[in-house]
């Protein structure tokens, strides 16, 4: 019997993750810490791999930075998107603790729209500890870039 209800299609439609999505999908990631995401998936009804990849990611994980963005991030971030473009998995390597989405939304939603150069006005303020995380013929290019 058709009742016109199509699970399949269902499935697909975008729903915000309820409290108790998270709480499986938290519980999941405990117990298979190297389980891939379409195992992890298996467990959260109606949930695809990506989805819970993407919330893992950009929301759940115990280490993301959620305070304010400081000026030396945003500093770091305009001129990693000059240096590398918009190569955002590449760019988080610089903010390890910060969400793939917090990365662009922060570039799009604030330094973008920036007047040219505002870094030059508080280049004085930027601290270099950002460059600890990465090798030193690297930080070398990145600050010769800057300077």
């Amino acid at each position: 019997m058709n009742t016109g209800f199509d699970e399949k299609i269902y499935s697909r439609i975008r729903k915000p993750f309820q409290p108790h999505e998270d709480l499986m999908l938290k519980r999941a990631i405990l117990m298979y810490p190297c389980g891939t995401w379409p195992m992890i998936a298996s467990f959260i009804p109606n949930r695809t791999a990506r989805q819970c990849r993407d919330r893992w990611m950009n929301y759940l994980r115990p280490d993301i930075d959620k305070n304010d963005w400081s000026l030396e991030e945003d500093i770091l971030l305009d001129h990693m998107v000059h240096i590398y473009g918009f190569k955002w998995s590449r760019i988080h390597e610089f903010f390890p603790n910060r969400a793939y989405n917090d990365i662009k939304n922060r570039y799009y939603s604030k330094i973008s729209k920036r007047k040219p150069g505002f870094e030059k006005d508080c280049l004085m303020e930027f601290s270099f500890e950002y460059f600890e995380r990465c090798e030193t013929k690297e930080a070398d290019d990145i600050l010769s870039a800057i300077l």
